[in-house]
C-alpha cells in the first residue's frame, strides 16, 4: 500500500482490489434487475406504452400518439424486443437490461479516471448500488437508457475537454442524442 493508503492515491494492489469490488459489486446490482426484469409485474405506464407504440407499430416522433409515456428510443428497441422475443415483460424489459451494462461500462471508465479509490467507491455506489438508479433498468421505461448514454457522453465529453481530440466530441455529441431520443416524449 502507499504512503497514502487506500483511500488516496492507489497502487497496483489497490487497483486490483478496485477492480474486484466493482466487478462484484455490478454483478449483484445485474443480477438484482435482472430479478426483477423477470419478476415484478407490469407496470400501468408499461401497459401504456406497449399498447400505444410498440404493439401498434406506431412509434416514430410527431407519428405517434401524444403521451408522456412515448419515450422514442425505449419504444423503437420495445418494439425489435417484442418481435424478436414476444410481449412477455422480460422481453419487452430487455433493452433496459441492456442499458445497465452500458451504464456499467461508462461508470468503470469514469472509476478509470480518478486517482481517488474513495471517490471510485462513491461513484460506484452513487450510480451501481444506488436501489434508485437500478430500477430504471427493472421497468420498459426510457429513463435508464437516457442515464446510461448521459453518462457515457459525459465520459466522453470529460475526456474532450482534456484530450481535445475530435473522436471524443463527435462521441460526446453522439451519445448525447441517443440519451436524448431515450427521455424525449415527442
Amino acid at each position: 500500500m502507499t504512503s497514502e493508503g487506500f483511500l488516496g492515491n492507489p497502487s497496483l494492489r489497490d487497483k486490483t482490489k478496485f477492480k474486484l469490488f466493482y466487478f462484484i459489486a455490478f454483478a449483484i446490482a445485474f443480477v438484482i434487475v435482472l430479478i426483477r426484469c423477470i419478476t415484478v409485474p407490469f407496470a400501468h405506464d408499461e401497459v401504456a406504452t406497449f399498447y400505444y407504440y410498440i404493439q401498434s407499430e406506431q412509434f416514430l416522433p410527431f407519428l405517434s400518439h401524444v403521451d408522456a409515456n412515448g419515450h422514442f428510443l425505449n419504444s423503437m428497441l420495445g418494439w425489435v424486443s417484442f418481435k424478436l422475443f414476444g410481449s412477455s415483460a422480460f422481453a419487452l424489459r430487455l433493452p433496459c437490461l441492456y442499458a445497465f451494462v452500458i451504464l456499467g461500462y461508462a461508470i468503470y471508465k469514469h472509476c478509470q479516471t480518478l486517482n481517488n479509490t474513495l471517490a471510485k467507491i462513491i461513484l460506484t455506489a452513487a450510480f451501481i448500488l444506488s436501489f434508485n438508479i437500478i430500477n430504471f433498468y427493472s421497468l420498459c421505461r426510457g429513463y435508464g437508457l437516457s442515464i446510461s448514454f448521459l453518462v457515457l457522453a459525459l465520459y466522453y465529453f470529460f475526456n474532450y475537454l482534456q484530450n481535445s481530440k475530435f473522436s471524443y466530441a463527435l462521441k460526446f455529441v453522439l451519445f448525447s442524442q441517443i440519451a436524448l431520443c431515450a427521455n424525449l416524449t415527442l
